[in-house]
């Protein structure tokens, strides 16, 4: 199997308050997120994610083999960097979803895909996803 180089994350992001656009995936992108009970355990997470890790998360779309959403970081002293929230995120909904779905781990992959929106996309009719979402994911 090729080895695949990974994308380093920035050490610095000079936008205040970013707006981040993540992708994770499914172990072997095996379709595990096609049912109720996926989503129902993932928006459970989301719904937590302010208090457990001091991010805020905005409209996602959950398909068979991926998840992605918009996020934000509340900037505090003890809101998690990314990669702990992810991986807190991460294991949380592994556990959950497993456990929901009989199937056996692991259940995401090991890295995932973020994205920083420059302003103009955070702001843009397209890209205002997470002020939208707070009401929208309730329905």
């Amino acid at each position: 199997m090729p080895s695949h180089r990974h994308l380093r994350r920035l050490d610095s992001v000079w936008i205040e308050h970013p707006v981040y656009f993540l992708t994770l995936c499914t172990a072997g992108r095996r379709p595990a997120l096609a049912n109720d009970a996926a989503v129902a355990i993932l928006r459970a997470e989301f719904e937590a994610a302010p208090s457990r890790y001091g991010w805020s998360v905005g409209r996602f779309v959950a398909m068979p083999d991926h998840l992605h959403f918009f996020c934000v970081s509340g900037e505090t002293p003890s809101a998690s960097s990314l990669a702990r929230f992810m991986a807190g995120f991460k294991q949380w909904t592994a556990k959950g979803i497993l456990r929901a779905t009989g199937l056996g781990p692991p259940f995401w992959q090991k890295e995932f895909f973020d994205h920083v929106l420059r302003s103009d996309e955070a702001t843009s009719p397209s890209g205002s996803m997470f002020e939208r979402t707070q009401s929208e994911q309730g329905s």
